[in-house]
């Protein structure tokens, strides 16, 4: 650990009033990385072993589209990207993610969070990560429903449709039922 890390969790708002000591111990169980700007963090299918504690700069999600790119957020410091891998085995990335800036941040494993179970600021983190999770699944669910809006669905008779409105009908047609 650097006194970089220790300094950059005690502004962020997330910590605030946790006491220094167990950020101290955050920042020696977790791993510090750096990333470049235009560096690539994650990569879309990639198997997913590690969540990213955001510390310092912004990041961008993408989706790829074939061909380019889609972006689907942005995750700036004080916030957690990746976090299936925590909580998720065998989980896949669901997005590429790139730095926007210089990025400094904290790697998170399921092990540094069974290492600081009683951990203050680790607690506050995955209360956070809870929020964030029912966060973003209510924006998934928010644009699910104006595809179906926007795209009513058909009979089931209907032949099979590959459009991501014909996908998202196949994968949630056994929904109300």
């Amino acid at each position: 650990m650097t006194g970089n890390e220790l300094a950059l969790l005690q502004r962020l708002p997330l910590f605030m009033g946790v006491p220094e000591a167990a950020l101290r111990e955050l920042c020696d169980i977790a791993s510090s990385v750096k990333y470049a700007r235009g560096s690539t963090v994650f990569y879309e299918g990639d198997a997913a072993a590690t969540a990213l504690l955001v510390l310092s700069g912004r990041l961008e999600a993408r989706v790829d589209t074939h061909p380019g790119w889609r972006t689907v957020g942005t995750i700036a410091a004080g916030e957690v990207v990746g976090e299936q891998a925590l909580f998720v085995a065998d989980a896949r990335r669901n997005a590429s993610v790139v730095a926007n800036d210089d990025v400094v941040g904290l790697q998170l494993t399921p092990e540094v969070l069974r290492r600081g179970a009683r951990n203050e600021a680790l607690m506050r983190l995955e209360n956070h990560l809870l929020g964030t999770l029912a966060r973003r699944i209510r924006k998934t669910n928010q644009a699910i429903k104006l595809v179906w809006k926007e795209n009513p669905l058909e009979s089931t008779d209907a032949p099979a449709d590959k459009s991501i409105r014909g996908r998202l009908k196949s994968l949630f047609s056994s929904w109300g039922s």
